[in-house]
């Protein structure tokens, strides 16, 4: 059950460094676009900014739903030691 909780917090940082770059990746957009509109950068700089803002979105998406899964995976191992813990007390109070 460690290793769960251990790859469930490695999962939750993940997803916060994907939020972190999303936003990075958003504001860089931006500035590109503005730019861009000024004639001051080229259209391969704005596909390179529009990629760079798509593949961070991407890889915050697989870093929800491994974090979700993980999450998931946690709480499920969670509950049956917690059963099991609970089952093993009710059987030591009938012995006793």
């Amino acid at each position: 059950m460690r290793n769960d909780y251990i790859r469930y917090l490695e999962a939750y940082e993940e997803l916060k460094s994907g939020e972190k770059n999303v936003e990075l990746t958003a504001r860089n957009y931006h500035t590109t676009a503005t730019r861009f509109a000024e004639g001051m950068a080229l259209i391969t700089d704005m596909l390179d900014a529009a990629n760079s803002r798509l593949d961070a979105e991407q890889q915050l998406v697989n870093a929800r739903t491994d974090f979700e899964a993980k999450k998931a995976r946690y709480e499920t191992m969670a509950r049956q030691r917690s059963a099991a813990s609970t089952a093993a007390d009710e059987t030591r109070l009938r012995i006793a």
